[in-house]
């Protein structure tokens, strides 16, 4: 006499209990005709609470949630966040293109030597003062740039006169980035007498990064990004 009955019984009983809550772990698949309807009442439903309730039965019987990929850590602190917002890319400031600044001076008595013109070392001082107006409206100052611990120091100058500057005329100093390394920038200038655009002296400074120590370093990138060089408006 063979033992039919209870054999089917039994069988029938064990499959009715889904396989991730017997603990054990069948083959993945995407195949929707190798998936019974055991597993897909087993797969959790939409929503993050009960997705989050469903994945914490399921591993806690040693197997992998149904709906997670295989090669997928259902670790804690190394699987992704459910609902979790995309990470935002930081919003970059905005970069000032072809900047050329431009200040206006008169000169002064003291500024002039024996022979009634300006002195020739005073246009360093002019150059001085418009390239510090220049990365101020680009987006820096030597001030902020110092106290992030980079100092730019003069290594080359070069000047070229072309007209004299007298007592109380009244000039305009125009500055630009003429070259732009990471640890070197180039200045242009172009001196030009305000009532009838004379010029009347070019030049260029280039300036060199370094650190508290006078050692060369390396420009921060943002202000790399700002100083963007431009094409000369006058021949230097």
């Amino acid at each position: 006499m063979v033992m039919a009955t209870p054999l089917a019984r039994s069988a029938c009983s064990f499959a009715t209990v889904p396989k991730w809550r017997r603990g054990i772990t069948a083959p993945y698949s995407n195949q929707k005709s190798n998936r019974s309807p055991l597993m897909r009442r087993a797969s959790p439903r939409s929503g993050t609470a009960s997705r989050k309730r469903w994945n914490a039965d399921s591993t806690a019987g040693g197997t992998c949630p149904r709906w997670a990929s295989a090669t997928t850590s259902t670790r804690e602190g190394t699987a992704p966040k459910l609902g979790a917002a995309p990470e935002r890319r930081k919003r970059r400031c905005c970069i000032l293109r072809d900047v050329i600044s431009t200040i206006t001076l008169r000169v002064n008595y003291s500024e002039t030597d024996q022979m009634g013109v300006v002195y020739h070392a005073n246009y360093l001082i002019w150059f001085d003062r418009a390239r510090t107006e220049l990365m101020r409206e680009t987006g820096v100052t030597y001030k902020e740039l110092e106290q992030q611990g980079v100092y730019l120091a003069v290594s080359e100058v070069k000047v070229r006169y072309r007209a004299a500057a007298r007592y109380d005329d009244l000039v305009q100093v125009r500055c630009w980035v003429r070259d732009l390394a990471s640890r070197r920038v180039t200045f242009g200038y172009a001196v030009e007498r305000a009532a009838t655009a004379e010029l009347l002296a070019t030049g260029e400074t280039a300036l060199v990064s370094l650190t508290h120590d006078h050692t060369l370093t390396r420009m921060p990138h943002h202000v790399v990004e700002l100083l963007q060089p431009v094409p000369d408006p006058v021949r230097v």
